[in-house]
């Protein structure tokens, strides 16, 4: 974890550092982009819709994955999004869709070549049939990122891979920061002191809610995934912060819990937080995380600084990482791969 924790500045570079492709026809004139994900890819297909619905609602939209078990109608204006790190088999559902679509984009780490080599041959056949049909691939790292349960890489360059792919058909959005300033940032994300990270990670281990002062509670799905992956605990529930006085502020009077504030530097953000400080304040005061990225980018300072609290809590706890507690046991619910087809009588 920790070797992984280390390179990811890196490895984010060397994804922005990337070439686009070249956009096809399909892609450029396709009238709504229809993205899907599970897991930490949920939270890049969410940020893909993110970015091209900032000024047009209505050109992208996300859809779970399993409504794909279903059958779909002809969508000959939309193009599929799919999002998959590993190309994993749930993911195949929605693939196996690709002929009711204008085209079909998948974002992800794997390639014919390295799944060869790790001997998956079943996927790599798979994928090299995508490609055959047309299938644009859209890659980012880290290919073998399955040693150990949670994921670091592959989903925060999931999210860059998401932005290439905004760019790449027209929604102009907002450019990175400098390179060697957003490794900067993110290597400084989160404190060092071991006190202080003792007191995070109590905390996180207790149960703590993740309130937004931005967009970002749009696709945390990977902070709180990041959570239940390491510590083997229900994941954080994300919400937007003025979500809190609605209905969640009565619980943490009457069960408190640890409230986590993500904010920016944002002056509006700053402000919501001194007009909300007093809410919180009947139970516990909020820790507080100001990235010095802003929207859209304030999800990689966040994701660094957990990064760093969740490894804290595994070492503190001693957790085993490799072999988790129901390893090989997901089967019925992991390996679907194709969706539903009512039975034919003789």
């Amino acid at each position: 974890m920790e070797q992984r924790l280390a390179a990811l500045p890196d490895q984010i570079g060397a994804s922005l550092a990337s070439e686009l492709p070249r956009l096809p026809l399909w892609l450029a004139t396709a009238g709504h982009y229809l993205a899907t994900g599970l897991g930490s890819s949920e939270a890049a297909a969410r940020y893909f819709v993110s970015l091209l619905t900032t000024r047009d609602a209505c050109r992208a939209s996300f859809r779970a994955t399993g409504t794909f078990y279903s059958p779909q109608p002809k969508r000959a204006k939309t193009v599929l999004v799919v999002f998959s790190q590993g190309l994993s088999a749930n993911a195949c559902i929605a693939l196996e869709h690709r002929s009711q679509f204008a085209g079909v984009v998948l974002v992800t780490s794997s390639t014919v070549e390295g799944l060869r080599t790790e001997g998956q041959e079943q996927k790599a056949a798979a994928l090299a049939e995508l490609e055959r049909d047309g299938v644009m691939l859209i890659p980012h790292p880290m290919a073998n990122e399955y040693t150990i349960l949670p994921r670091f890489i592959g989903p925060a360059c999931s999210l860059v891979a998401a932005h290439h792919l905004a760019r790449l058909v027209g929604a102009e959005p907002p450019d990175f920061p400098d390179q060697a300033e957003l490794a900067r940032l993110l290597r400084s994300a989160g404190s060092s002191e071991p006190a202080e990270l003792d007191a995070w990670a109590a905390e996180l281990s207790a149960g703590a809610a993740f309130n937004f002062t931005n967009g970002t509670v749009e696709y945390a799905q990977n902070l709180a995934a990041k959570v239940m992956e390491s510590l083997y605990q229900p994941p954080p529930i994300c919400r937007d912060v003025l979500l809190h006085a609605h209905g969640p502020f009565q619980v943490d009077v009457a069960k408190p819990c640890p409230q986590w504030l993500f904010t920016t530097e944002a002056a509006a953000e700053q402000a919501l937080c001194e007009r909300l400080y007093p809410l919180f304040a009947h139970t516990t005061q909020p820790r507080t995380i100001v990235s010095p990225l802003p929207e859209p980018f304030a999800i990689f300072y966040y994701e660094c600084f957990l990064n760093r609290i969740v490894c804290h809590a595994v070492r503190a706890a001693g957790i085993d990482l490799i072999d988790w507690p129901g390893k090989g046991l997901d089967g019925p619910g992991y390996t679907l791969a194709k969706p539903y087809h009512p039975k034919t009588k003789d």
